[in-house]
């Protein structure tokens, strides 16, 4: 009932902005989805497709994420955002440390970034 009835993954699903996500990148068995979010933020999802864990060593920094076709793009670079964990319901750092996790078998780890001011 919990995943269910998680609010803030409800909340990037009924975003007003109202575009898609999209699989930006593949690494591995690892699939990297997007999503673009009103307010300039972005919801990032690592999908793991094999049965064994995976881990993640994504570099913010050298990842620009951009969707042609909504015309939005995130520079990590010049720009830092904070990094939520949506399932644990915490902060877990910032896009400019590299992202160190874990993905189980056949699950996510998804993530909302919001800029810093």
């Amino acid at each position: 009932m919990e995943i269910l009835t998680n609010r803030e993954v409800i909340a990037v699903d009924q975003d007003p902005l109202g575009i898609q996500g999209l699989m930006s990148r593949k690494l591995d068995d690892l699939e990297v989805w997007v999503k673009p979010l009103s307010n300039n933020e972005l919801a990032v999802c690592f999908l793991n497709r094999v049965s064994e864990p995976r881990e993640i060593d994504f570099d913010w920094s050298v990842n620009p994420i951009s969707d042609a076709m909504s015309k939005v793009s995130y520079d990590f670079k010049n720009n830092e955002y904070s990094v939520r964990d949506l399932w644990l319901k915490k902060e877990i750092g910032t896009s400019q440390s590299p992202l160190k996790a874990v993905v189980g078998g056949h699950d996510v780890v998804m993530l909302k970034l919001t800029p810093k001011k």
